[in-house]
């Protein structure tokens, strides 16, 4: 099954859920923004002509000459008499104001309505939107009734454009901040997660530690104040516990077992070999005896691999290293094994002078030993079988090849694991300890193991120590 990283799934949820949440402000924005800005212009085009009503006065009579006129803008004749302009707001902010005579005329001020539209006739108090062939404006129109019926009109207009113009400018802006918010908020959710996360990643190495170690008394241990991770913690040492006094009772029943059945074993022996030296046996009562003895052989193989293996698991630390001559204890194994002539096995040796490690001469020779008695166990009638030993620089290589039976991909994952045996042993005599045996003594010299196999053409066992 397929893993996945639960930080990646988050940041992942996050940043969709942003992207969402920041192109619905966005939308929401734009909406509110049109809104406002229209709400806006039209109220600024309504206060500014309101403004400006005031500033506008009628007076009859002639144009005063040589008067005081400092205090207004512009004194313009108008229908038998003139108009005062004070202070009067032309064009701000983008709003244009004029001043017109009844009939339409601009007395005063600006006009940037377009030519299509320059003739839309005056409506007291009313705005209006009028559109162009290209463009929309806003247009408030207020009547100035002075005495006589010398009326004149104030017209504000406001180019729409304008105001669209600064909203996309902030669209724009907001766009292009858009990419460089998201990044910051997933880098953000990215180191917030990996803090969050840490305290997993420690009790993952821990657990990592112990699995890989021999001390089952050993422990999780965090200084996490999350209420989840400290549950995490408590079940993890729970079946830490169980664990133990599981292993703890089965390597005492192991122990107990394999010391008590050895005084049975070796009467059984005795027995058998006291009653084999009767001359007066009867061929079925030797073939019996000689069964037996056979069986009680490869029952104190199997003790001694449990004695040893509980040695391992229990002192592991009493195996003193110390330069080994490898070449030496690997040929010593070899010379013995080419002395048996169980089913006329031809050995080959290919084996380098002068090899030495860092490691402990005993483990050394039964690492070698149940490789040898693997190889030869599973090897066919007439098969061969090679030992390698060969060094470089910096590693030693040791390698046992046979042409036996071979193993299958589905047992090679399992066949260094405690009493394992795998499916194309065809019978064989075999307790499953021998290559577990090999695995924990390589792991005692940091060394690395492996297998390269095919079902019918046999199996090379490779052994790689690194050299100091």
């Amino acid at each position: 099954m397929k893993t996945r990283s639960i930080q990646r799934k988050i940041i992942i949820w996050f940043t969709l859920v942003l992207i969402v949440i920041l192109a619905t402000n966005f939308a929401v924005l734009f909406f509110i923004g049109e809104k406002v800005a229209r709400d806006t212009a039209r109220q600024d085009v309504r206060e500014i002509v309101i403004e400006n009503s005031d500033q506008v006065r009628f007076k009859e009579g002639g144009v005063p000459e040589g008067g005081d006129q400092s205090a207004s803008d512009e004194i313009i004749p108008y229908d038998g008499g003139y108009i005062e302009i004070v202070d009067f707001l032309e064009q701000i902010s983008g709003i244009a104001c004029g001043v017109y005579s009844s009939d339409g005329k601009l007395l005063y001020g600006h006009n940037y309505i377009p030519e299509e539209t320059k003739d839309v006739r005056f409506m007291d108090n009313m705005l209006r939107e009028v559109r162009s062939e290209n463009d929309t404006y806003y247009i408030f129109d207020r009547m100035l009734p002075f005495e006589g019926g010398h009326n004149v009109w104030i017209r504000g207009m406001e180019d729409r454009g304008n105001d669209r113009h600064q909203i996309y400018r902030l669209y724009r802006l907001y766009g292009m901040l858009l990419p460089l918010m998201i990044i910051f908020a997933i880098v953000i959710v990215y180191l917030a997660t990996r803090r969050a996360m840490l305290p997993l990643s420690k009790i993952v190495d821990q657990v990592g530690t112990i699995n890989w170690g021999s001390d089952l008394k050993a422990r999780v241990d965090t200084d996490s104040r999350y209420y989840e991770v400290r549950i995490i913690v408590d079940a993890l040492n729970k079946m830490l516990s169980r664990l133990e006094e599981s292993y703890e009772a089965g390597r005492r029943f192991t122990s107990n077992v394999s010391h008590d059945l050895r005084t049975p074993t070796a009467i059984i022996s005795a027995q058998s070999e006291l009653a084999l030296e009767d001359d007066e046996l009867d061929e079925d009562a030797r073939e019996a005896f000689e069964n037996i003895k056979k069986q009680e052989k490869r029952i104190r193989e199997i003790l001694d691999g449990l004695l040893t293996y509980i040695r391992l698991e229990d002192m592991p630390d009493a195996y003193e290293m110390e330069d080994v001559d490898m070449s030496d204890e690997v040929r010593n194994v070899c010379d013995s094994f080419a002395l048996l002539d169980d089913k006329d096995i031809t050995m080959e040796m290919d084996i380098e002078d002068g090899v030495r490690i860092k490691g402990n001469k005993v483990l050394i020779h039964t690492l070698v030993d149940n490789l040898l008695s693997n190889a030869y166990k599973y090897s066919n009638e007439q098969g061969s079988v090679k030992v390698s030993l060969h060094e470089d620089i910096h590693l030693v290589v040791l390698s046992v090849e046979d042409k036996g039976i071979g193993i299958s991909e589905e047992d090679q994952k399992n066949i260094f694991q405690w009493m394992y045996r795998s499916r194309e042993s065809d019978g064989r005599e075999g307790s499953g300890i021998g290559l577990y045996m090999v695995k924990t003594i390589a792991d005692l010299h940091d060394a690395r193991i492996s297998i390269h196999s095919k079902p019918g053409e046999g199996s090379t066992f490779t052994v790689v120590f690194y050299k100091n």
